[in-house]
């Protein structure tokens, strides 16, 4: 997340909190720790693969890896795996996203030499246990709704590229686990320890665990996926009241110099769950949420949330919520008319707001020793290094009202959008309708 007006020439680490050690064995494999003080540490390995990569013979397999990796490995079966881990004190997680696979273990301090053993072997063999995959490859995730329609909204998008590809299923074969697993290598890997680590021997543990993995190659990133302004709309009247509604528009990614910008735009749109929060939401001070506790005199939603969503060359920021099936068409048009106003009449009161919980989100990140090591390990993949909070922090307090209606106008204003929906939808306008909400005509 770059901002155009300060270029990272112009930070330096003085005054800055203590950034990562960083070593990069033969085989390209990165290895970063931060010392921090305490009991708890945390180690992750983190590979710039995910189910964008999967080809149409290994469909599902990603988030099938998700289930299963932690059941067994060819040298570990799934009791002395687990076993194993418990000796530790370790408990940990693995996620496969569009463009990244992480496996994660949060454990006691010392503990960890040990942890990111078990985890490079589940990287590199998880899911050998046959009798395991075959229960686990159900097709499902435990995705919620929310989810779904998120998931769906990239089908829509990006149907003819891997973003396309769905994170809401899991299913496949060993051998289409093996064939997701062929594509790890060490240039698109990274191991973070955080804690009170010795740098030496995390290095020389994950030389000795990750070592034999191929040196490969970078990501491949083809020509910019097209962004197709379409909707997905899934018409169930027997499912229930509510109505689930998302609706994306195109964004840029991660290390374009817009980036930060887009962040605050998010913050500002913010998210909403009806009776949650302290303060009364028809007096909130977010005009969106506002907008809608006060529309019908009811309100006219139950919850929604904004989603930026950034990858290597391209990306989406959305909205999806949740309403009763007489609010549809309110909520979106709520959706529509407040996102289209970040490029025409946005103020600066909304962004100081929207930075000011951009930052806490960010700092949030930095609360615990598996958080640190999962921003270390995303921005290592994303922007070839770790950033310091205070330099984020910075260049947020660089965005302006003016930048974020620059930025809202050039992207957002007059754009191809994707919808999609599910439930009960007798009151969701036609596309077409929802597309001429992304300018106003105002003279």
């Amino acid at each position: 997340m770059l901002s155009r007006m300060l270029p990272a020439r112009a930070f330096g680490a003085r005054g800055f909190s203590a950034l990562p050690k960083i070593t990069t064995l033969s085989n390209g494999v990165r290895v970063a720790t931060q010392q921090t003080k305490g009991q708890a540490a945390s180690v992750g390995v983190y590979v710039d693969v995910g189910v964008r990569d999967e080809t149409p013979d290994m469909f599902g397999a990603g988030k099938l890896f998700e289930k299963v990796a932690l059941t067994g490995t060819k040298t570990r079966g799934g009791s002395k795996f687990a076993s194993e881990l418990e000796s530790v004190g370790g408990v940990a997680n693995v996620e496969v996203g569009r463009e990244r696979t992480a496996l994660q273990v949060s454990v006691p301090k010392g503990g960890e030499k040990k942890s990111l053993e078990l985890i490079a072997d589940a990287l590199l063999s998880g899911g050998a246990d046959a009798k395991a995959v075959e229960a686990a490859a159900d097709g499902e995730t435990g995705a919620t709704i929310e989810d779904v329609i998120l998931d769906r909204l990239h089908q829509a998008a990006f149907r003819d590229c891997g973003l396309g590809n769905s994170t809401a299923v899991a299913e496949g074969t060993p051998a289409s686990i093996q064939a997701f697993q062929s594509l790890f290598c060490g240039s698109r890997s990274v191991v973070v320890a955080v804690g009170d680590v010795n740098h030496d021997e995390i290095v020389k543990t994950a030389e000795s665990s990750l070592g034999k993995l191929a040196a490969g190659k970078g990501p491949v990133v083809p020509n910019t996926p097209y962004f197709l302004g379409s909707e997905m709309i899934y018409r169930n009247d027997d499912m229930g009241p509510t109505a689930y509604v998302g609706v994306g528009w195109p964004s840029v990614p991660y290390k374009s110099a817009d980036s930060i910008a887009f962040g605050v735009m998010r913050a500002t749109l913010g998210e909403f769950e009806k009776n949650s929060s302290i303060m009364p939401d028809k007096i909130s001070g977010n005009r969106m949420i506002n907008a809608m506790a006060n529309r019908m005199n009811v309100g006219c939603t139950d919850r929604y949330r904004a989603h930026l969503c950034q990858y290597r060359d391209t990306g989406m920021m959305a909205l999806v919520g949740a309403c009763d099936e007489v609010a549809v068409r309110h909520m979106v048009l709520e959706f529509m008319f407040n996102t289209t106003m970040l490029a025409y009449s946005t103020q600066e009161e909304e962004i100081a707001r929207g930075k000011r919980l951009f930052k806490s989100a960010l700092l949030a990140g930095q609360s615990s020793a598996a958080k640190r090591t999962d921003t270390i390990g995303t921005q290592l993949l994303a922007y070839g290094r770790a950033i310091p909070s205070e330099e984020l922090i910075t260049r947020i307090d660089a965005v302006d009202r003016d930048e974020v209606r620059r930025v809202a106008w050039q992207y957002i204003q007059d754009a191809e959008i994707v919808t999609t929906a599910l439930g009960p939808l007798h009151g969701m306008p036609h596309y077409y309708e929802i597309r001429k909400m992304t300018h106003w005509v105002r003279y």
